[in-house]
């Protein structure tokens, strides 16, 4: 859980200067992901895809599996999930949906599972043990995502050859 120890203290490192924005956090979930799992490279503000520009792509070698689209902290993940952005994401087999606290997983363009892994109080992010718990199960989940083959979703720019 040390990687989620590090990326609590970075959030709260970027909400104390009290000009943070969504993107500012980009990097701080690049470097949880890639802490929970060394195979996988997430990619900040890949090229654009068929669905649009998801801010994290996310591989394992030349093998995209899986997208993440970031919001804001404390974002309405309810009304982010009802706009059309989200709607064209979820053709994606394996995307997250989060604001950084938050966690939705998607996998074949149904909701898998949900956690959030603490609360923000006083503008400061509060981490919950069991919610931190929840949030690392999730994230194993979508890491390790097997779903449909490369040749299947290959259109849809999640499971392709990078070419690097």
């Amino acid at each position: 859980m040390d990687a989620f120890k590090g990326y609590i203290v970075a959030l709260n490192k970027n909400l104390a200067t009290h000009a943070a924005s969504e993107g500012s956090n980009y990097g701080t979930l690049q470097t949880l992901i890639q802490a929970l799992d060394a195979k996988a490279a997430a990619l900040i503000l890949p090229q654009h895809i068929a669905q649009g520009a998801p801010d994290i792509r996310v591989s394992k070698g030349t093998i995209v599996f899986g997208y993440i689209e970031a919001k804001d902290i404390g974002i309405d993940l309810n009304a982010v999930e009802k706009s059309e952005q989200l709607k064209r994401y979820l053709a994606l087999p394996n995307l997250i949906l989060t604001d950084y606290l938050e966690f939705r997983w998607y996998a074949d363009d149904k909701l898998m599972r949900k956690s959030r892994l603490g609360v923000l109080k006083d503008n400061k992010v509060k981490p919950d043990a069991a919610g931190i718990q929840d949030t690392a199960s999730l994230l194993e989940g979508f890491l390790g995502y097997k779903g449909e083959s490369a040749e299947t979703h290959g259109a849809a720019g999640t499971f392709y050859q990078t070419g690097n």
